[in-house]
């Protein structure tokens, strides 16, 4: 049998105000959703119930964010990846 790995897509990417974060797992799971900028600062951080199949999950607020290229990772609660994009505004 073959699992489904953890997988993210964004869109629209290149963003100017919000992002709209698609995420298919394959179980239930408690994640992390985190999105950093190139230096490392951490812009947006929640906590996000991940459902076995796709969860859908917007990011908002970010027109204040300055232009160039940030990562967006979801990570277990031991801090590990599960998934992660660069999204370009």
């Amino acid at each position: 049998m073959m699992a489904i790995h953890n997988q993210i897509t964004t869109r629209p990417n290149p963003f100017v105000s919000s992002i709209t974060l698609e995420i298919t797992t394959n179980e239930d799971k408690p994640g992390v959703v985190r999105m950093a900028g190139e230096d490392g600062r951490i812009y947006q951080l929640f906590l996000w119930q991940l459902k076995k199949g796709i969860n859908i999950s917007n990011i908002s607020n970010l027109n204040r964010l300055a232009s160039g290229k940030y990562m967006v990772d979801v990570m277990d609660q031991d801090g590990r990846v599960l998934c992660s994009t660069k999204v370009i505004k």
